[in-house]
């Protein structure tokens, strides 16, 4: 029992690795390549787990090379663009000024469920009030309304707003952070001056968040009865 414990936690350790190191996408914006290799390693790390008796040392041979083939393959198709369209294909207008391309539909295999389902997805429940509709190469569907079905923006109304900042974390859970998001750090005497601005200690803070123009956001610990 204990071999296979530990078997199962070296195994989602190493599988963890090999993901982060073939990059962040979520499941429906894999590429056809990425779904496969995402597949056929859940189904190679799962056998020595199933089987004790199966050689470990096998998996993770598999598990490597298919992580560092994807990683080849996107490499790839970062440097050729002809290799890129081969693996990934085009993307595809499907809806254009309101109507439908039916023989790109059939290309697809789509069918107007498919299409119908991804627009109320995107808020569209008329095909009319889409200018463009373009299936992606991961699946999605990717929609431009006519001008006169789009919310209109600040811009357009011209009206005067106050620059948009980047609110980071600096404490969670009582505990200064800084910030997790990458290029940007807030010291500790700064957090310390904020939190003394808002008047809170960190470890009654369950959140807190601030921007660069100094403005703080705190969302106090429940207190315990």
């Amino acid at each position: 029992m204990l071999i296979t414990v530990l078997r199962t936690a070296l195994l989602y350790i190493l599988l963890t690795l090999f993901m982060r190191l073939m990059g962040k996408r979520q499941i429906g914006q894999l590429q056809p390549a990425e779904f496969v290799v995402t597949m056929l390693m859940s189904e190679i790390i799962a056998m020595p787990i199933e089987d004790p008796s199966l050689p470990l040392l096998n998996s993770l041979v598999s598990v490597a090379l298919l992580a560092a083939l994807e990683i080849l393959l996107s490499v790839l198709c970062m440097k050729s663009e002809r290799f890129r369209k081969g693996v990934q294909g085009n993307a595809v207008v499907v809806i254009r000024k309101g109507q439908l391309d039916v023989d790109k539909l059939r290309q697809l295999r789509f069918t107007l469920d498919d299409v119908s389902e991804a627009l109320r997805k995107k808020d569209v429940f008329h095909i009319e009030d889409v200018e463009y509709a373009i299936a992606e190469t991961d699946g999605s569907l990717s929609v431009l309304l006519k001008a006169e079905k789009q919310t209109p923006t600040t811009g357009d109304l011209r009206l005067a707003v106050e620059k948009a900042e980047l609110p980071v974390t600096v404490v969670a859970d009582g505990k200064k952070i800084g910030s997790a998001l990458s290029g940007i750090s807030v010291s500790d005497r700064e957090i310390d001056r904020l939190l003394k601005q808002s008047g809170v200690k960190a470890e009654d803070v369950l959140l807190m968040t601030a921007t660069e123009s100094g403005n703080t956001q705190v969302i106090r610990k429940e207190k315990k009865q």
